[in-house]
């Protein structure tokens, strides 16, 4: 089944749930893969991850989830842990971003431009103060000392998925403090790159209590898009659903 794409929405599912039916939709290289894997936990993320991504963007292109062409080799070390790329020359412009954390995955789709999407789950760590003074730029950390003892610890997650969106959107960066965050308190907010001159939107996601993440975009304009566009919440299942964008 196609889909009418909106220019970018963001899609989330259930780790659990994903990975249960995964074996219905993966191939025999991705199945492969996972069961190579030491851990559990790590092999139902990546087949939930796979599964996950097939199944949305085979709505976009048309074709079974089973069929649809996906590669993911790794430009460091030709293993299959690269970011997913389209390789088929027939399907249509798509740039994509995954995340997960914990039992949310979240797979961002844009006919725009190039996007990154970042989600975590908001947990207690002794190292979090170290953390922030490590990897936030000056302007950040004051910003973030600056916040109630009960709320730093969820703020820290606000600044680390933007900084994580921007990077999957840019790429060229070699430290977390290339990459400056300023937060809002409607939701909305951005990256600048590390040159100072290119500013991105930051969209701040509802996903659930125990998570935080950001959708970065390039462009104001692709800001403005996907605030006009509307999407209706669905369970999350063996199926991936649209997520609800707010709007400040």
């Amino acid at each position: 089944m196609s889909v009418d794409p909106h220019p970018i929405t963001v899609w989330h599912g259930s780790i659990r749930a994903l990975a249960s039916h995964a074996k219905e939709v993966v191939d025999g290289a991705e199945w492969a893969y996972a069961s190579s894997l030491k851990y559990p936990r790590h092999r139902a993320t990546v087949l939930a991850s796979r599964a996950g991504f097939r199944r949305v963007v085979a709505q976009y292109v048309a074709v079974s989830p089973q069929h649809l062409q996906v590669t993911r080799v790794c430009g460091t070390c030709q293993r299959p842990h690269g970011p997913p790329k389209l390789p088929h020359a027939g399907y249509p412009a798509l740039w994509t971003s995954v995340s997960h954390s914990g039992d949310c995955l979240l797979i961002a789709v844009s006919t725009l431009g190039p996007i990154g999407v970042d989600v975590e789950v908001v947990r207690a760590r002794r190292t979090i103060a170290a953390t922030a003074a490590r990897c936030f730029t000056p302007s950040e950390l004051a910003a973030w000392e600056e916040e109630p003892l009960k709320d730093r610890e969820r703020t820290f997650y606000q600044y680390w998925t933007g900084k994580e969106a921007a990077f999957k959107l840019y790429g060229l960066v070699s430290h977390p403090r290339d990459i400056e965050v300023t937060l809002s308190r409607c939701g909305a907010a951005y990256a600048r790159a590390p040159d100072g001159h290119d500013c991105w939107p930051l969209l701040s996601l509802a996903v659930g209590s125990v998570n935080v993440a950001h959708l970065c975009v390039p462009k104001q304009k692709h800001y403005e898009a996907l605030l006009q566009t509307k999407f209706t919440a669905g369970a999350a299942g063996t199926t991936m659903s649209p997520l609800p964008i707010p709007v400040c």
